[in-house]
């Protein structure tokens, strides 16, 4: 089934084919199009939290779950609420609504930013991203893009803080989603979520150029230095993410070189140091 232009068109069985209707009232409420909403969906109960420990995404499709920090419980999303423009200084910290964007558009991602550890005392491995089961998730015909990745900081050896950016297309609605991604949910309370959206008629990378500018100059306003270094390329070059980052931080030195480009420079690889570590960590060495 084509889904390209088919929000006027496509008969009920079709839009349900695409989400649940309580990720149709999900989507409807954060791109600010509830009149495309497919009958059902309307049902303000769509919109309730939901408890991650009990609620089966993999089956019952995405919901709304509070962060761990951050946002108190009980504070209802109005379904009819229509959100101002966005700024050039967004909140750093996102929502649940984001959070849940975030969730769906990155169902298929399989690069996501994951940490780990093993702790020395019980031998149990910590992960800051649970694993993904296969079939864990409803078949999802959303495709996301990556548009790069970046590491903030490296606070000890084999300790870095990378942030992932994708970019998906999302049908229907005809529009285009971006997304960042954590290896924890230390930070923000969530590991994914949606930093910006804009019509599926504009060109991908445009998009892509406007949410990391977007995003990193909010970062900036809060007190955020800039990245360290480039984890990977993605839709976007070395040298356009560079540039952003010149924009969002126009008075600070910007990491002019890849993750690549450093191991070769330095001959120290920090990810082959960290998994060394773990290794040997797991049989005892430390």
């Amino acid at each position: 089934m084509s889904t390209k232009n088919t929000a006027a068109t496509s008969t009920f069985s079709d839009v349900t084919d695409l989400f649940t209707l309580r990720e149709h009232a999900i989507l409807a409420r954060y791109f600010g199009l509830q009149h495309l909403r497919p009958p059902g969906a309307e049902d303000p109960s769509l919109l309730a939290y939901e408890d991650p420990d009990s609620w089966d995404e993999g089956k019952d499709g995405v919901a709304l779950h509070l962060g761990w920090i951050h946002e108190p419980p009980g504070i209802p999303i109005d379904p009819e609420a229509v959100d101002p423009a966005p700024s050039d200084t967004p909140d750093p910290c996102p929502s649940a609504l984001e959070a849940a964007v975030g969730r769906l558009c990155l169902a298929t991602a399989d690069q996501l930013p994951a940490w780990g550890a093993v702790d020395t005392r019980t031998g149990a491995v910590v992960l800051g991203r649970p694993e993904r089961k296969p079939g864990q998730n409803p078949a999802r015909i959303l495709l996301p893009t990556s548009i790069g990745c970046i590491n903030w900081a490296n606070s000890g050896p084999g300790y870095s803080w990378p942030q992932k950016y994708y970019i998906t297309h999302v049908p229907y609605y005809e529009r285009w989603v971006v997304t960042a991604s954590d290896d924890s949910p230390e930070v923000t309370g969530y590991l994914d979520w949606a930093i910006h959206h804009a019509a599926a008629d504009r060109a991908e990378t445009e998009v892509a150029r406007e949410a990391l500018l977007r995003c990193w100059r909010g970062n900036a306003a809060n007190g955020q230095e800039p990245f360290e270094e480039l984890f990977e390329r993605g839709l976007l070059s070395s040298d356009e993410l560079t540039e952003i980052a010149h924009l969002a931080w126009p008075d600070k030195q910007i990491c002019e070189e890849s993750y690549e480009e450093f191991v070769a420079r330095t001959g120290f690889d920090l990810k082959k140091f960290a998994a060394t570590r773990r290794r040997e960590e797991e049989e005892g060495g430390f």
